[in-house]
C-alpha cells in the first residue's frame, strides 16, 4: 500500500509504501527534504507534521522528544507514512524554482572531435612502445592489459631492478606520455627536509602519495614527454624511461638502503595510477 506525502509550501508530492521511511521516498523520487545521519540521531530532519499519521522507527530522544511529538513534528529519517500525510518543510526547492527553458531541450547532434577510430589508433601506437628497441636499457615488460597503462621493470648497470608505469596522456592534439618509478615507503610527511636535500641539486620531479592506506609505496619520480612524429616515439621515450627510472632508484638507495624492491611489490599500486592526477 502507497500513499501520497505531500509538501507546504512547496506543494511538491511524491509516494511512500508502507514500510518506507519518508525520507527515503524523498529522495527515491528526486525531492530535496532536509537531512544529515539518516539515523535518527542528528534531527536535521524534523519538520512539522500537519496532518496524516505515521509510524517512528528507533531515533534518539535528543533528536525528537515525547513533548516534540505531541506537537506533531516527525523525523522524517525514521518516519513511515500510514496514511496519507502532509508536511511543512521550509528547504524543499520549488519545483518552479529553476525552470528550464524549452529552447534549452532543443539542439542538434555534433560529432566527437575524437571518434572510436582515433582512440583506438592512439592506443595501438601507445602499446606498440613494448616492441620498440630501448638503446642501452634493459627493460623486462609485464603482459598489456590493454587499458592506457603499460607496466616494466628497467635492469639498471649497478645490477638493481627498478619498476616504473607509462601512463597515457594527451596535450591538445598530441599524445604524452606520463613515467611514474616508485620510491617506495620513505613517509615523505616525516622526511620531507632530508628528501629536498637528497634532490637539491638535481631535476628531479616527485610526487608524495598522502592518505592512502595499504600503499607500497608514497613517494615516486615522474616525468612527462610529449609525441610528435612516430619514428621517434622509442628515442624519446627511451630517455623518459632512463632519467626516471635512476632517479627513483637513486632515491631509493639513499632513503631505504639495502631495499630493492621489484615489480612484484608495486605492480598492483602503479597500475592504479591512471586513476588520478598527482596527490
Amino acid at each position: 500500500m502507497s500513499f501520497q506525502i505531500t509538501v507546504v509550501p512547496s506543494q511538491r508530492s511524491f509516494s511512500a509504501v508502507q514500510d518506507e521511511t519518508i525520507l527515503a521516498a524523498a529522495i527515491r523520487q528526486g525531492i530535496s527534504l532536509p537531512y544529515g545521519c539518516k539515523d535518527g540521531v542528528c534531527g536535521t530532519c524534523k519538520c512539522k507534521m500537519l496532518s496524516g499519521t505515521v509510524v517512528h522507527g528507533k531515533h534518539q530522544e535528543n533528536a525528537l522528544s515525547a513533548t516534540e511529538q505531541a506537537k506533531g513534528l516527525i523525523l522524517t529519517c525514521c518516519a513511515s507514512a500510514q496514511s496519507d500525510v502532509v508536511l511543512e518543510s521550509r528547504q524543499v526547492t520549488l519545483k518552479s524554482a529553476f525552470p528550464i527553458p524549452l529552447w534549452a531541450l532543443k539542439g542538434s547532434r555534433t560529432r566527437l572531435a575524437v571518434g572510436k577510430e582515433d582512440i583506438d589508433r592512439t592506443l595501438k601506437r601507445f602499446h606498440a612502445l613494448i616492441d620498440g628497441h630501448y638503446d642501452g636499457i634493459d627493460i623486462k615488460w609485464e603482459p598489456s592489459t590493454g587499458n592506457g597503462i603499460l607496466l616494466g621493470t628497467v635492469r639498471l648497470a649497478t645490477g638493481r631492478g627498478q619498476p616504473f608505469a607509462l601512463l597515457l596522456r594527451s596535450e591538445g592534439e598530441f599524445l604524452v606520455i606520463r613515467c611514474i618509478s616508485p620510491v617506495g615507503l620513505v613517509d615523505p610527511e616525516r622526511t620531507m627536509e632530508q628528501i629536498s636535500e637528497s634532490v637539491a641539486t638535481r631535476r628531479v620531479r616527485l610526487s608524495a602519495l598522502m592518505g592512502r592506506d595499504e600503499k607500497s609505496y608514497d613517494l615516486t619520480v615522474e616525468d612527462d614527454v610529449m609525441l610528435r612524429d612516430t619514428r621517434y616515439d622509442t628515442a624519446r621515450v627511451t630517455m623518459l624511461i632512463r632519467r626516471v627510472t635512476e632517479q627513483a632508484d637513486i632515491l631509493e638507495d639513499t632513503h631505504l638502503p639495502g631495499e630493492d624492491r621489484g615489480m612484484k611489490v608495486f605492480s598492483k599500486d602503479p597500475g592504479q595510477e591512471g586513476n588520478h592526477d598527482n596527490e
